[in-house]
C-alpha cells in the first residue's frame, strides 16, 4: 500500500533509491495485553492498543515521531476539540428558541 504524506516533517529522508523514508522512535512495552483480550466478544472503545504515536509540531514542521506504550497524554483545557459538544449544544439551544 502506497500511503502519500504531504506535510512537513523533519525527519523525512531519501534513502540510496531515492525514496523517502521516515525515522521512527519506538519504545516498547514489556508484556502485551493481547493475551487478555477476547477476541470473539470486542466491543468498540474497551480495548486499546499496547502502544501509540504522538509527533510534536513546532515551528511550522512535525517533529521525530514516536511509538510509545499506551499511557496517559497532557492537553490544554482550552482545546477546542474538548468544548465542540458544549458549542453544538448551545448553537442548537439558541437556532430552537426562535
Amino acid at each position: 500500500m502506497n500511503i502519500l504524506i504531504e506535510a512537513k516533517i523533519g525527519s523525512l529522508k531519501a534513502n540510496h533509491r531515492g525514496e523517502t523514508t521516515l525515522n521512527i522512535n519506538i519504545t516498547r512495552i514489556t508484556q502485551s495485553k493481547i493475551n487478555n483480550v477476547d477476541m470473539i466478544n470486542l466491543n468498540f472503545g474497551e480495548v486499546f492498543s499496547d502502544h501509540m504515536l504522538i509527533m510534536d509540531y513546532t515551528n511550522v514542521r512535525w517533529q521525530v515521531p514516536q511509538i510509545i506504550p499506551y499511557g496517559e497524554m497532557n492537553i490544554f483545557p482550552s482545546m477546542c476539540a474538548i468544548h465542540y459538544r458544549q458549542v453544538v449544544f448551545e448553537g442548537i439551544k439558541a437556532f430552537s428558541m426562535r
